[in-house]
């Protein structure tokens, strides 16, 4: 399979079997990096010459919330999502 055949199901059977794996490896990543979730998610797909959009389907309810929480923060977004309960 070429890099331009890459589609999100072989995303998810070949490196993450869940899109909890996927979004494991994105907060981690990110983290390490010291790069928000959505510059993560941006560069793990550019890498892959996959659609960040296609990404879509892989991310978690809680790494969404991160996302927006991260926007919000950079102010790129108003001020309205719920925070996160540990």
């Amino acid at each position: 399979m070429s890099q331009d055949e890459l589609t999100v199901e072989y995303l998810i059977t070949r490196q993450f079997k869940t899109s909890e794996e996927f979004s494991t490896y994105i907060e981690t990543e990110s983290a390490k990096r010291k790069i928000t979730n959505y510059e993560m998610i941006v560069e793990y797909c550019e890498e892959r010459n996959v659609d960040p959009t296609a990404a879509a389907s892989l991310i978690t309810h809680r790494l969404k919330q991160l996302i927006l929480i991260e926007a919000e923060n950079l102010n790129l977004m108003k001020k309205k999502t719920p925070r996160l309960s540990t």
